[in-house]
Parts: C-alpha cells; sequence; structure tokens
C-alpha cells in the first residue's frame, strides 16, 4: 500500500498561534529559517499528533506547554490542534489530535473521534514516521557496539519481542517467585502434613485397635464372667457339705479321745512292773543274737563249702556218666553202620527196576498226551475267543454306560464352567480395579518418598554443610583466642618496645606516678592509625608520668643500671605552647591529629598531653592532597593515611615495612578479634540451632518415610496380592475357556463313541454263538479223550511215586551213613576232654572237705551255748507273758483308737484345708467378678481355649496401643484438612510450573523469532549499508559486523569502513565530514529496514561540509522515499521538490513559500 504525507495543518500548537497548512511534496519536502523560529515546532507536531506523551521529546515541562502561550499582542490559544493529511492509494485519510486547556485530550479520523489505538492500526502495514533529529548524526557515529545494537533492533521491530519477553520475563519471575513462596509453603505445609499423617495414622491405628480391643474384651470378659460366676456357684455349694462333714468328724474324734484317755492311764501302770523284766531280758537278748550272729556266719560258711562241694562232686559223677553214655553210643553206631551199607545195596536194585518200568509208561502217556493237548489247544484257542469277545461285550456294555455317564457329567461341566467363566469375567474386571487403585496408591506413596527421601538428602547434605562451616568456625575460634592472647602477651610485656622501657616496667611498681608508655594511652579508629603512629614515631615509647620528681627518679635508674637511654613525659612539666592555625578548607583534609585520637588512663593534663605529642599535626587522604596544602598553608605537620610525613620544613617521609602489627595496631587489632570472637559465637549457636533444627527435621522425615515405607509395603503387598489373584483368576479365565472348548469337543468324542459301541455290540453277538457251537462240538470229544489219558496219567503216577519213595530213602541212608561217622569222630574228642576235667576236679574237692570239718566243730561249739541261754530266756519270758496278756490287750485297743483318732484328724486336718482353699477360691473368684468392669458383666458361654486365644488377642492389641505411644485423635480431621489444603496447593505448584514451562517456552520463541527477525533486519541494514557506502565513498566499502555470533541477541555491533582499496578503517581515524557520511548511510539504511510513511530529517546534515552535503543530496535525490527535511544546507536545499520558509514574528511562526533561487 502507498502512502503519502499530502499537508499538515496547524493551529495553536506551540508558536504556530494562527491556522497554518504546510504543503507536502510526496518526495522532498524541504523546511527552512532562522534558528528560533519554529521549524522544529513542525516536527515535533507530527509527533505529538501521532501520540507523542515524552515532554522531553517534545521539549516541554508539562503537556499544556504544547498549547500557544501568546504574546505582547496575541491572546493564549485555547487548544491546540494538529491534523496531518494522507493519500492512501488515492483516498484521502486525515488524523489529528487536539488538546484543550482543559487537558482533555481527543484524536480524529477524518473528524470523528477516534483512539490512538485506532490510528496506529491505520499505520500498522506501512509503519508511521521515521524522525531523524539535530545531532543523531553524530550520535550514531560515536555510538558504542551496544548502542548500534540498539538503533537496529528499533529498526528490526524486535521492541515488541523484548516487551513480550520483558513481560514474560516478568510474569516468569512473579511466576518462580509464587512458585517458590508455594513450595515454601508446601514444604511448611508438607512437614506438618508429614508429621498429621503419622499422627493421623496412629490416631487410625489407635482406634482401629481400640474398637478391635473392645469387642475382644466385651466377649473375653463376659466369658470369664460366665466361667468365674458358675465356678463361684459350685464352690460355694462344695463349701456347705463340708462344713456339715466336717462337723460330724470333729465330734466323733471327741468321743474316742475320751476312750483312749481312759485306757492310757491303766496302761501306764502295767508298764512299771515290766520295766523291772524287761532290763534283764534284753542282756540275754543282746548276747543270744550275738551268738546267732556268728552261728549264721559259721552256717553260711559250711553251706558255701558244701555246695560247692556238691556241685565239683556232682560234676565229676556227670562227666563219668557221660563218658559211659558215649562208648554205648559208639557201640551202637557201629552196629548201625554195617546193617545201613545192607540196605543201601538193596534198595538201589530195587530203584533201577522201577526206574526201568517208568520209562515205558512214560513214552506211551507223552503220545496221547501231545493228541489230547492239540486238541485242548483248539478248544482253548475257541474258549479264549469266546472269553474274549464275551469281555468285550461286557467292556462295551460297561463303555457304554460310563461313556453315557461320562456324557452326563460332561454336559454338568461344561454348563458349570459357562457359568464359571462368567462370574469370573466379573472377578476379574473387579480386581484390575482394584489392582490399578493400589498401583495408583503405591505410586503416590513411591513419589512421596522420593521426595521425603531427596528432601531427607538435601537436608542431609545442609547438616553436613554446617557441621564443616561449624568446624571452620572453631577453628577459627581457637586462632582468635590464641591471637588476642599472643597480642594481649604483647601489650603485658611491651614486646616491641626498647630494652629500657621493658626494664622500666619490669619493676613498675617502684616508680611512684607512672602512667604507661604513650602507644598505650592512646585510641584512634583504625583509619588513622598509620597517620597517627607516623607523626608520633619515637614518641610511642615515651613513658609518661604525673611528676617531674618521678621522671627523675626512672632516669636515674637507667643511669644506674645502664639500661639504655629512656625518655619520660612529667605530664606537670610539659608546656601548651601551640599557636592557632585555621584547618586548611580543602577536600580529603580529616582534620588535626590531636582531634582524632583519644587518651585514656589520664583524667587530667589529656588536651595537654595531646598538644606535646601532635601540636598542629594535621591528618589528609593521601600525599597529594599534603604537598598541595604545605604549599598554600603553614601547618604543623601533615600525615597521610598510608603514613607519609611531609614535615614543618617541607621534607617527605614515606615507605612501608614489611606486614607487623604496630604498636597502635594492637589494641584495635585485639577489639577487632574480640568483636569477632562475639560475633562467631553467635554464629556459632546459631550454627548449632540450625543443625540441631535440621536433625529434628530429618529424623521426622525419615519417621514419615518409614510410615510410607510400612504403608507401601501394605499397599505393595496388596497390590501384588491383587496381580497374583488377577493373574490367577485370567489363567483360569483362559484354562475355563480351553476346558469349555475341550468340553464341547469331548461331548462330541462321546456321542461318536456310544453309537459305535453299539455297532460293535450287534456284531459281537453273532460271533459269540458261532463260536459256542464249536466249543460244543470240540468239547464232547476231550470228554472221551481225557477218560483214557487219565487212567494211564493214573497208572505213570503211582510208578513215579514208588521211584520217588525208594529215591529218598536211598538219599535218606547216605545222609544217616555221613552223620554216623561224624558222630563217633565227635565222641572220640569228648571222651578225651572229659578224662582231663575228672582230675583236675577230684583234687579241689579234696581240698573243700579239709575246710568244711573245721567249720562244723565251731558251729557244734556255738550251738551248745545259745541252747543254755535259751532256758534262761523261757523263763523270763513265762514270767512276761502273764503281765503282758492284760497290757497287749489294751495296747491294742489304744493303737486301734489312735489309728482311729488319726485317721479322723487328719480327715478334719484335709477337710479345714479343704475349706480355707475352698474360701480363698471363692474370694479369688469375687474378686475377678468385681474385677470384671460393670458393662463387661454379661454372660458369654466360650471354652477354656476360646478365652485363652481372645487373652492372646487382647495382650495382643494392649501391646499394640502400648507401642503406639501417645495419640493425637484430632489429627486425622487435622490431616484430612492439612491434606486437601496441600492437595490444593500441590494443583496450584503444577499449574504454576506448567505456567513457568510455557513461559520458558514462549521466552525460548520469542527470542528465537528475536533472533530470526533481528538477523533479517541486520541483513538488510548491512546490504543497504554497503550500498549506501559505495555511493558516498566512491570505490568504498563499509559493513557491520556482529561481535559474538553465538551471541545473537545481546552482542555488540560494530561499524567496519574501507576507503578505495586501503585497509579497514577505525571510525575515530576518519574525518568529520566522512564520519557524518558514514551515519548517515547507517541512518539511510536503518530507515530503509524500517520502512515508513515518511521521514522527517531535523538538520541531520548539520556536520556536513560542502563535498559531503553533495553526496548527501544525490542519497536523497536516489532515493523512493517521502523526506521532509529541516536544514540550514544550502546544497542539500536543491534536492527540494516544496521548499517552505518558517519565520517568527511576535512569538508567532509563519509559513511562507521559499524559492531555491532566492535562499541561495
Amino acid at each position: 500500500m502507498s502512502v503519502k504525507l499530502k499537508k499538515i495543518y496547524l493551529k495553536g500548537f506551540k508558536s504556530f498561534a494562527y491556522p497554518t497548512t504546510l504543503p507536502i511534496s510526496p518526495d522532498i519536502t524541504v523546511i527552512v529559517g532562522p534558528n528560533g523560529s519554529g521549524k522544529s515546532n513542525i516536527v515535533e507536531a507530527i509527533q505529538w499528533a501521532f501520540g507523542e506523551h515524552s515532554l522531553k521529546e517534545l521539549r516541554a515541562t508539562d503537556k499544556s506547554d504544547v498549547i500557544f502561550k501568546g504574546s505582547d499582542k496575541i491572546r493564549p490559544a485555547r487548544s491546540a490542534y494538529v491534523e496531518l493529511t494522507f493519500d492512501f492509494d488515492g483516498k484521502e485519510i486525515k488524523i489529528a489530535r487536539e488538546l484543550t486547556i482543559e487537558g482533555n485530550s481527543t484524536y480524529y479520523i477524518n473528524g470523528d473521534v477516534a483512539r490512538l489505538k485506532d490510528i496506529k492500526q491505520l499505520f500498522k502495514s506501512t509503519g508511521m514516521f521515521s524522525i531523524v533529529g539535530q545531532g543523531k548524526i553524530e550520535r550514531i557515529v560515536t555510538s558504542s557496539p551496544q548502542d548500534i545494537r540498539k538503533l537496529i533492533e528499533d529498526a528490526a521491530g524486535t521492541s515488541v519481542y523484548l516487551d513480550r519477553k520483558k513481560e514474560a520475563l516478568g510474569k516468569l519471575a512473579g511466576t518462580e517467585a509464587n512458585l517458590e513462596r508455594l513450595k515454601d509453603i508446601l514444604y511448611e505445609i508438607g512437614k506438618n502434613k508429614r508429621s498429621l499423617y503419622i499422627k493421623a495414622k496412629k490416631a487410625e491405628k489407635y482406634l482401629e485397635y481400640e474398637k478391635e480391643l473392645e469387642q475382644l474384651k466385651e466377649k473375653y470378659y463376659g466369658g470369664i464372667f460366665y466361667h468365674e460366676s458358675n465356678l463361684l456357684k459350685k464352690l460355694e455349694e462344695e463349701r456347705t457339705t463340708k462344713k456339715e462333714h466336717l462337723k460330724e468328724k470333729i465330734q466323733k474324734l471327741a468321743k474316742i479321745e475320751s476312750r483312749w484317755s481312759i485306757l492310757r492311764e491303766e496302761f501306764n501302770e502295767i508298764s512299771k512292773e515290766m520295766e523291772s523284766f524287761t532290763d534283764l531280758l534284753e542282756s540275754h537278748k543282746q548276747r543270744q543274737n550275738q551268738l546267732l550272729e556268728l552261728r549264721n556266719t559259721l552256717i553260711n560258711k559250711l553251706n558255701e563249702l558244701k555246695s560247692n562241694y556238691v556241685e565239683k562232686t556232682s560234676k565229676i559223677d556227670s562227666l563219668k556218666d557221660e563218658k559211659e553214655r558215649l562208648g554205648k553210643r559208639e557201640e551202637e553206631i557201629s552196629l548201625i553202620m554195617d546193617s545201613l551199607k545192607k540196605e543201601i545195596q538193596d534198595k538201589e536194585r530195587i530203584l533201577a527196576s522201577i526206574e526201568e518200568e517208568r520209562n515205558l509208561l512214560t513214552s506211551k502217556y507223552s503220545e496221547k498226551e501231545m493228541e489230547f493237548l492239540k486238541k485242548k489247544g483248539e478248544f482253548d484257542e475257541l474258549e479264549k475267543k469266546a472269553n474274549k469277545l464275551e469281555n468285550e461285550r461286557n467292556s462295551i456294555y460297561d463303555s457304554q454306560r460310563d461313556f453315557r455317564e461320562r456324557l452326563d457329567m460332561i454336559i454338568e461341566q461344561l454348563e458349570s464352567k459357562k457359568s464359571r467363566y462368567q462370574e469370573l469375567d466379573g472377578e476379574i474386571s473387579e480386581l484390575s480395579e482394584n489392582a490399578n487403585k493400589y498401583d495408583e496408591k503405591t505410586k503416590r506413596l513411591l513419589e512421596e518418598l522420593e521426595n521425603t527421601k531427596n528432601q531427607i538428602r538435601d537436608l542431609t547434605s545442609q547438616r553436613e554443610y554446617l557441621k564443616e562451616e561449624f568446624e571452620k568456625i572453631l577453628h577459627r575460634k581457637k586462632e582468635i583466642i590464641s591471637e588476642i592472647s599472643i597480642l594481649e602477651k604483647q601489650l603485658n610485656e611491651y614486646q616491641g618496645f626498647s630494652h629500657a622501657v621493658k626494664k622500666v616496667f619490669e619493676i613498675k611498681e617502684q616508680f611512684e606516678g607512672i602512667i604507661d608508655v604513650v602507644a598505650n594511652l592512646i585510641e584512634t579508629p583504625e583509619k588513622y592509625v598509620e597517620a597517627i603512629e607516623a607523626l608520633l614515631g619515637g614518641a610511642l615509647q615515651h613513658i609518661v608520668v604525673d611528676t617531674a620528681d618521678n621522671a627523675k627518679k626512672i632516669l636515674e635508674f637507667a643511669k644506674e643500671k645502664r639500661i639504655g637511654r629512656v625518655t619520660v613525659v612529667p605530664l606537670d612539666l610539659i608546656n601548651r605552647n601551640v599557636r592557632s592555625v585555621k584547618l586548611p578548607d580543602e577536600k580529603g583534609v580529616y582534620g588535626f591529629a590531636r582531634e582524632l585520637v583519644r587518651i585514656n588512663k589520664i583524667r587530667e593534663s589529656k588536651e595537654k598531653l595531646l598538644e606535646y605529642l601532635f601540636g598542629n599535626d594535621i591528618v589528609v587522604e593521601n600525599i597529594d592532597i599534603a604537598i598541595k596544602i604545605k604549599k598554600k598553608s603553614k601547618v604543623g605537620r601533615i600525615a597521610t593515611l598510608e603514613g607519609d610525613i611531609v614535615s614543618n620544613q617541607g621534607s617527605m617521609t614515606g615507605g612501608k615495612y614489611e606486614n607487623t602489627h604496630s604498636f597502635l595496631a594492637r589494641k584495635n587489632l585485639i577489639e577487632k578479634l574480640k568483636e569477632e570472637h562475639k560475633d562467631i559465637e553467635k554464629v556459632e549457636k546459631e550454627i548449632q540451632e540450625k543443625i540441631k533444627g535440621l536433625k529434628a527435621e530429618i529424623d521426622e522425615l525419615r519417621d514419615y518415610a518409614d510410615t510410607i515405607n510400612s504403608e507401601l509395603m501394605e499397599y505393595t503387598s496388596k497390590s501384588n496380592s491383587a496381580k497374583r489373584m488377577l493373574q490367577e483368576l485370567l489363567k483360569t479365565h483362559s484354562e475355563l475357556s480351553k476346558e469349555v472348548e475341550n468340553f464341547e469337543k469331548l461331548k462330541r468324542e462321546y456321542e461318536l463313541r456310544i453309537r459305535g459301541i453299539e455297532e460293535r455290540k450287534e456284531s459281537l453277538n453273532k460271533e459269540i454263538v458261532e463260536i459256542g457251537e464249536q466249543m460244543k462240538k470240540l468239547k464232547k470229544e476231550l470228554e472221551n479223550f481225557n477218560k483214557e489219558i487219565f487212567e494211564d496219567r493214573e497208572k505213570l503216577d503211582e510208578i513215579n511215586e514208588k521211584y520217588a519213595d525208594y529215591q529218598t530213602e536211598v538219599r535218606g541212608l547216605y545222609e544217616r551213613k555221613i552223620q554216623y561217622e561224624s558222630e563217633i569222630k565227635r565222641i572220640h574228642e569228648r571222651e578225651k576232654e572229659i578224662d582231663n576235667k575228672i582230675s583236675e576236679m577230684m583234687l579241689e574237692t579234696k581240698r573243700i572237705k579239709e575246710e568244711m570239718n573245721k567249720f562244723q566243730e565251731l558251729i557244734d561249739e556255738n550251738e551248745k551255748e545259745l541252747q543254755a541261754l535259751k532256758a534262761e530266756t523261757d523263763e523270763l519270758f513265762s514270767s512276761i507273758n502273764y503281765k503282758k496278756s492284760g497290757k497287749e490287750g489294751k495296747i491294742k485297743e489304744m493303737e486301734n483308737l489312735e489309728k482311729e483318732m488319726e485317721s479322723l484328724r487328719e480327715e478334719t486336718e484335709k477337710i479345714r484345708e479343704e475349706l480355707h482353699n475352698l474360701e480363698l477360691k471363692i474370694q479369688e473368684k469375687k474378686l475377678k467378678i468385681e474385677n470384671i468392669p460393670e458393662e463387661y458383666r454379661k454372660e458369654v458361654k466360650l471354652d477354656v481355649d476360646e478365652l485363652d486365644e481372645l487373652r492372646k488377642k487382647i495382650e495382643n492389641f494392649e501391646n499394640k496401643i502400648k507401642y503406639i505411644g501417645p495419640v493425637d485423635l484430632g489429627a486425622q480431621e487435622e490431616y484430612e484438612r492439612v491434606s486437601k489444603e496441600y492437595d490444593e496447593l500441590e494443583t496450584q505448584k503444577k499449574d504454576l510450573e506448567e505456567a513457568k514451562k510455557k513461559l520458558v517456552e514462549l521466552i525460548e520463541r520469542t527470542d528465537e523469532e528475536a533472533r530470526q527477525v533481528f538477523l533479517k533486519t541486520f541483513n538488510i541494514v548491512n546490504n543497504a549499508f554497503k550500498k549506501y557506502v559505495e555511493q558516498l565513498f566512491y570505490g568504498g566499502t563499509g559493513i557491520i559486523k556482529i561481535m559474538d555470533k553465538d551471541n545473537l541477541l545481546e552482542s555488540g555491533i560494530e561499524i567496519i569502513i574501507s576507503k578505495g582499496r586501503g585497509r579497514s578503517q577505525k571510525l575515530q581515524l576518519l574525518s568529520g565530514g566522512e564520519k557524518a557520511l558514514v551515519g548517515l548511510a547507517l541512518l539511510m539504511a536503518l530507515l530503509e529496514a524500517q520502512p515508513s510513511a515518511f521521514y522527517v530529517l531535523d538538520e541531520a546534515d548539520a556536520p556536513l561540509d560542502e563535498y559531503n552535503s553533495e553526496r548527501f543530496k544525490r542519497l536523497l535525490k536516489s532515493s523512493e522515499a517521502q523526506f521532509i527535511v529541516v536544514t540550514h544546507n544550502k546544497i542539500v536545499m536543491e534536492a527540494a521538490d516544496i521548499m517552505l520558509g518558517v519565520t517568527k514574528n511576535n512569538d508567532v511562526s509563519n509559513i511562507v513559500p521559499v524559492r531555491l533561487e532566492e535562499v541561495i
């Protein structure tokens, strides 16, 4: 679309008080006039009409400044009005703007009120205008690479992308800030959620356990109540029975005890009479027992010998009898052997004749048997075939019945499987849904667990970092303490001071009025330390005392001990002889040295001492200021912050030693270190608190992770179980499908088999009838044949039996012969063995006989003494028996009574014990019943095993509840609320992350679009710039170059110019006119890249000389664009199609047509 500005109409705008119309050429319009005539007001009118708001661009301080203010002769305007008339492809369109004195601003299109947005939209495709103002060429040439880049960005219109990016970055920053804030909130809520989750789970488990425990207790205690109540009732009944039984026993015992007491008295009287007889009888009895023991011992020994003797003699007799029997047996065997040999010969002859007869019968029988067997084989074959067919027929019947039963079962199973198949579809669907739910829950728990682990890792990392920082701080703390200790030691021991000073202060107590060295009395900010030390120099080691007398004593001590020279400053002797000097009023002067220090340890004479030490010395910033002041003012010494000195006479002293702590710096350093020590302790405490907090947070997260892990395992187990069941069901489903197919197939197979069986059954019946007829015929023949064979077989069996009997007899005779021969051999060996044993035993019996005779003599003597004692004892017994007869009756009765009493006592004691135990059991049962809470005292019938199982369950649940620990029952509700809030925030977080992602993508896309647009414009500008440079510099070339191609959106752009065949030159080396041409070339290139409806050049040609103005004029003429040129350059005026002159009279601008000839 072709757009050209046709005319400009001004009324009340700045200096254009009257309605003014400016005709505009479609090519080049030149506006000329003296400075201050209002030429630039025309340019600003164009800007203002297109919505310019910048007061700086409009050269105004207020928006109302664009309205004509009036003059001595002309009143102020009520409004400012500018109208621009355009030709849009032959169609005339007017845009205007009006600002009233009341401040109302209005835009118009063709006289109708419009918005600025509408005007911009109108020129959207063509661009509105471009203005190159005064000094812009120079600014372009002297621009930095970044500024040149900015020009190309303006030409490319990438500002829209930059604005979009800036807006996106602002939104991104806001989103990230919101996201961070949300993360912080989520983190805090997450912490609270995790804590509440654990508490809620505890509460959930607690309530679950409590509910189950309550049910178990109700059942358990009901069972206990039932059992204990029944037991109590039985125990009380048993107690009543026992009490009645006890009462009966006690009454009976009382009667028996009374009778026993009477008998006891009678018994005691008889006992006294018998005691005397008893003593005598006891002595006789003891002797008798001794003799009897001796007699028994002797008899036992004799019996042993007799027994041994009898045994030996018996054995000898036995051996002799055995030998005799063996001899007789040997004779018998000899006779038997002779008879046996003869019998063997007879039997062998008979056996030979029987064998010959047997062989003849066997041959005849074999022939007949062969024929019989042949017939029998035929019969057996038919019978076998008949049986086979019969079996097959029976089998067919069974198979038919079996197949029918199977077919019924198959049909039944088929229906069952089909029904189960349909049920499985529903189960699989339900299980699949459950498995998905468990998987979803597991996934969420895994994500939560992973997030928790990441948080634990982050917090652990933070804690480890804090521990490292803590170790560093501790190390630094030790270093500071060590440094303070060293510095304080240096101060206390006056290290660095002269030997004389050290010696004086070693015995400081001996000197009255001694205060300290100057260095320890003075304090100054660290900034002035070097300056003050430079001014004081050796005076830092001067010793300050109160009086001259005390100073004298120190000097005498120094002389006497020859410790070296020392300077002492007595406060009562020094003079205040400082003339008044004005402090130089120069920048960098800090003040008089005496005012920059402070004296401690002295209450009086502070100013006196300071004036003595510093006089009119001043402190300045650096040596240059010191020299400058010294040249101008008469002050004392001048010290710089670095320790340089300018003396009263003008000499200068300076320089530095290696880094050492000066006297004054020590104290400052100590204070500084102490402050650092305090700060470190504070930081140390903070870090400890942070570490403690992190540990607590990590522990809480670990507890939370354990809880999640536990729940995860539970849901994983459920999921796996559901999946296993699902797999099993799917497998079963598949198997059932196959089974249904197999059963359908089986059904068809069995139906075919049943039909086949029916056909086979009919065929078998026919075959069985035919074979039956053949078998009847053969059976009759076999019966006749069998009769003949049977008779021959009987004869043969008889011969065989007889042959076998003789054969057996002969074998038996041979075996007996061998046995008899072996027996004779054994008899000979045994006879020899018996002879040896008999000779040994004869010697042994002789020795035993001699010992038996000795023991018999001793026994006879013992028997005589026993007979005498027995006679005496019988006499005593006859006396005792008389007395004893009455006593024994009483004793017997008493014993019986005692037994009965003892039995009754045991019984009563036992009953009492049982009653006591019953009472304890009753109390125990009552106590148990009382201990059962009132609400559980409802009888529930349970056996002991069930009660024991319930008790174990109750203990288990009580342990579980105990293990849970303290429980917050409100945590579940709070967790749900927090969880809901957390989920909502999590959703917001996801939305923000998605928004962030989109914004990042938008920024990347914007960057990419901006790169493409910028690069496209850059190439256009570069090509145009080359073209214009070649036009302006004959044989010259020029390019613009991106300095960092990898950073296209931020890299600066440099201009490279080459004149003729020369090398590339920097712009700084070009002449002013050449620079202006380069600027114009770039400007024209920029205008080409950013086409506008028209271009305004406001004295852009000012720097050009005549030669270069000619080149510029040709450049304008060669362009097809519409230009409005404000200029003073006559050569440039030559390019005008329309030239307008601006004049000013009484502060009002006017337009007059101008001819070129008149200007030239």
